[in-house]
């Protein structure tokens, strides 16, 4: 090929670069409310109206990233979009639950969903466990992990149960386990029914990896809970159908770090460099996982 045919195709991949490129420009920028999160938000929800107001809405947890003072507060912000100002507002928010879940760790769960069919739509929110240790040696050893606020369908911007003070409770909450000072890090929620048995169940894929035979982890775990209730009574009950811990292809394998849902299958990801990264797949079949 002589020189001018080289020519020709370099013009060629350079004019089609050009063509096909593109820049997407900001069209708005979102920042808490106070400035306070050094480490800003660690995950979101977009793409509802669930005020049905017209108005599209933005839901994002900070998240903590080098144990810096506002970081370690696990929050939640309901951003509302201003057609007059163009610009996003701060129209709601909320602290999680002090005592129950002091602080919390590096890349909170975030997802949402109907699982009770009321209607009312739910976040669920997975705070990643903080626990105690020498700086902080007197914090809840077994915190909440799943935290779940339903809109209260009644027109306002609000999310979970009014406590009466300006402040919110969650409608339903739990720390999937009993245990104290257990390492659980769901990393990310999915909510789907792989069972097919009519109940959406809270899929999530656990951080935590095992290091050696006498370390335990989850893996992955599938949750489902009984309901939501609109006052947060306390009166749901959740139910662990299925967890990694104690199966044995799971043993040794590493963190765990993206989970997916395809029929009665769900996948766990595992970041094991070193062993050689796998994708684990746990089935459901004949009344079983």
């Amino acid at each position: 090929m002589n020189r001018l045919a080289y020519l020709f195709i370099f013009l060629f991949i350079v004019s089609s670069s050009l063509i096909f490129s593109q820049t997407i420009p900001r069209v708005a920028e979102i920042t808490d409310p106070a400035g306070l999160e050094e480490g800003g938000f660690g995950n979101g929800i977009a793409g509802v109206d669930w005020d049905q107001d017209g108005l599209p809405e933005i839901y994002a947890c900070n998240t903590n990233m080098v144990d810096r003072t506002n970081e370690l507060v696990p929050k939640i912000y309901k951003f509302e979009w201003n057609p007059v100002t163009s610009e996003w507002d701060s129209v709601w928010g909320v602290v999680a639950p002090v005592t129950l879940i002091d602080l919390q760790n590096t890349w909170p769960a975030f997802a949402y969903g109907d699982v009770d069919k009321d209607g009312k739509s739910e976040i669920f929110w997975g705070p990643v466990n903080f626990l105690p240790d020498n700086t902080f040696p007197n914090i809840n050893p077994n915190p909440l992990r799943v935290i779940v606020y339903e809109y209260p369908d009644d027109g306002s911007d609000n999310m979970g149960v009014s406590d009466g003070l300006g402040g919110f409770l969650p409608n339903a909450s739990t720390s999937i386990v009993n245990s104290d000072n257990f390492e659980l890090r769901p990393l990310r929620f999915i909510i789907a029914d792989p069972d097919n048995d009519g109940t959406e169940e809270l899929i999530f894929a656990d951080r935590i990896g095992v290091t050696d035979t006498s370390d335990v982890a989850w893996h992955v775990g599938i949750l489902s809970v009984s309901d939501i209730p609109d006052f947060g009574s306390g009166t749901e009950t959740w139910t662990v159908e299925f967890s990694g811990m104690s199966d044995v292809n799971l043993d040794s394998t590493g963190a765990k770090y993206d989970v997916a849902v395809l029929n009665n299958f769900v996948y766990v990801f595992d970041a094991n460099l070193t062993g050689g990264s796998k994708v684990w797949p746990v089935r459901y079949s004949s009344g079983s996982w």
